[in-house]
């Protein structure tokens, strides 16, 4: 990816938002995603090994407070942004927005 399609996919996410409320969800896992890159984190990422961990803790920290916290939401939604893709995607199912692989 390029730095010009790496800046369109970041202006091309969309966020949700209801009045005045914006949820920091892909934010967060974009962030956190670039993040890992500079510290050179190879290409891929293990959902259940780093990511799911590491965004809840952000979440919690930097979101505003909820019962749960769901990293896989903004993981998989990302896709569909086109900010990034999942090698085995066919393997999994998104069910009710939830990730199971």
């Amino acid at each position: 990816m390029t730095p010009n399609e790496l800046r369109q996919a970041v202006l091309g996410v969309k966020r949700w938002s209801r009045s005045d409320q914006r949820a920091p969800n892909k934010p967060l896992m974009m962030v956190y995603a670039l993040a890992k890159y500079v510290q050179g984190h190879k290409q891929m990422f293990s959902f259940e090994d780093e990511v799911e961990r590491d965004v809840n803790e952000l979440l919690k920290r930097f979101g505003p407070s909820r019962k749960s916290y769901h990293s896989l939401y903004p993981f998989w939604r990302l896709i569909n942004d086109g900010f990034w893709q999942l090698d085995n995607a066919e393997d999994c199912l998104p069910r009710k927005s939830n990730l199971s692989c």
